[in-house]
């Protein structure tokens, strides 16, 4: 393999691909330039596009009825300020990030980042950077349409065939019996030293037998090493940004990262795949249903039993 280049390839390339390039290992500033075909619900767990990026994707009626774009994370995207259209037909599976371009075979879905044997190709080369943030350039003029509110809007009302992931089905509980739970309100930081992301993709092979197909590992770094005291691996972590309405699937803690030379300290949470997205306000109000005047404060938020016990009765599965 070329100087510069790397080749993801087997089941789960899209969690090693945001590790590297789109998630926790994205440098730079400048926008992205992304064109990829179908665009899951849950998209952004592995391209968490930032103000200014700009995304193509397929996102006719056509794609939208039978589930394979999904609307509501394109109206996400699109309240952080996201660039977004919509080009008919559309098979890509490419993007530029800062200095680097994946070119592959996977869509930003649930199957793709968890069931399907995808290959992607990670590269520096300038001259591919460059010629292929001029190809996603190109595919914001006409034909594409510009998926503002409007469009977001017109493409809400349509009725929707929710996609079943083959393998996703599992027995195990959303919420586990062991470790406690803390709600967690977090603001995204993607910023990793060379040593942090090499210590993430350590972890991530140590457990890799031990995932589900459609589960993956992410990292939470502290800029300060107090924070990291309070937390156990084993426990259970409620994941919210205050800048959206979503409360993450809940997570386990599989390693405690302690600091180090040129490493923050942190943890290594594990996210199932079969699980999704709740409304925030939607698992505040179970909380103070059996708390009666819980409240997040600051960082992190424990619940009693009470309020385990009502989180855990939410509808948690996919469909």
């Amino acid at each position: 393999m070329p100087t510069g280049q790397q080749l993801l390839h087997g089941v789960g390339v899209w969690p090693r691909l945001a590790a590297t390039l789109t998630g926790a290992g994205r440098t730079g500033s400048s926008p992205a330039y992304v064109a990829v075909a179908y665009i899951g619900s849950t998209a952004d767990t592995w391209l968490p596009l930032r103000k200014d990026d700009v995304l193509v994707c397929d996102a006719s009626e056509e794609a939208v009825r039978l589930g394979l774009t999904s609307v509501d994370q394109l109206r996400r995207w699109h309240t952080t300020g996201v660039r977004l259209f919509s080009r008919d037909g559309l098979h890509a599976k490419a993007g530029v990030v800062g200095r680097r371009a994946f070119i592959g075979s996977a869509n930003v879905s649930q199957r793709s980042a968890g069931d399907r044997d995808e290959e992607t190709l990670v590269t520096s080369d300038s001259g591919v950077v460059t010629a292929l943030r001029r190809y996603v350039q190109s595919l914001m003029t006409l034909p594409s349409l510009v998926l503002d509110d409007a469009a977001l809007q017109r493409l809400a009302k349509l009725p929707v065939r929710e996609p079943r992931w083959p393998g996703a089905a599992r027995v195990a509980p959303a919420i586990p019996d062991g470790g406690r739970l803390w709600v967690i309100q977090w603001e995204e930081d993607n910023r990793r030293t060379r040593r942090e992301l090499t210590q993430l993709t350590a972890v991530q092979q140590q457990h890799a037998d031990e995932l589900h197909r459609a589960d993956y590992l992410q990292d939470l770094r502290f800029a300060n090493p107090d924070e990291l005291r309070p937390l156990r691996m084993g426990d259970i972590l409620l994941f919210s940004n205050p800048d959206d309405d979503w409360t993450d699937p809940p997570a386990v803690i599989v390693e405690v990262l302690r600091p180090a030379h040129h490493q923050r300290a942190g943890i290594v949470y594990r996210m199932r795949g079969d699980l999704k997205q709740l409304r925030r306000n939607r698992v505040d109000a179970a909380i103070m249903a059996a708390q009666p005047g819980w409240r997040r404060r600051g960082f992190r938020t424990s619940v009693t039993p009470q309020a385990r016990a009502s989180i855990a009765a939410l509808d948690w599965k996919r469909k």
